[in-house]
């Protein structure tokens, strides 16, 4: 029972997560269906590992699971994803020590904050 209530708040979490980057990306030009792929895959991660934060990543698992096959893309992405504001990728420069991500969603540089409407 308490593993299957588990699995929902993960999957409600991550519900949410996609959604904000949904709305964080839709007007970013520089965002495209390779970093929507790798964003899907760090949040799957994300969410296998216990909603973990920092999440701790392997290059090679999440080029597999985004179907990202060249490395230079994997890094373009994980830098654009990181300039837009949505993740903060801290790499190790250690095969042996796991890089991290975190989903923070903050604001882009050079952009300002807009408040948002209450209805």
């Amino acid at each position: 029972m308490g593993q299957q209530r588990v699995r929902k708040k993960n999957a409600a979490t991550a519900g949410r997560t996609v959604a904000r980057f949904f709305e964080r990306v839709s007007e970013d030009p520089r965002i495209g269906t390779t970093h929507i792929g790798l964003f899907a895959a760090i949040v799957q991660l994300y969410s296998e590992d216990g909603l973990r934060v920092p999440v701790p990543i392997r290059r090679s698992a999440v080029m597999k699971c985004a179907k990202i096959s060249g490395i230079a893309t994997y890094h373009k992405c994980l830098r654009d994803l990181a300039a837009s504001g949505c993740i903060r990728y801290t790499p190790s420069y250690d095969p042996a020590v796991e890089s991290t991500v975190q989903v923070v969603f903050t604001p882009p540089a050079g952009a300002r904050h807009k408040k948002q409407k209450r209805e």
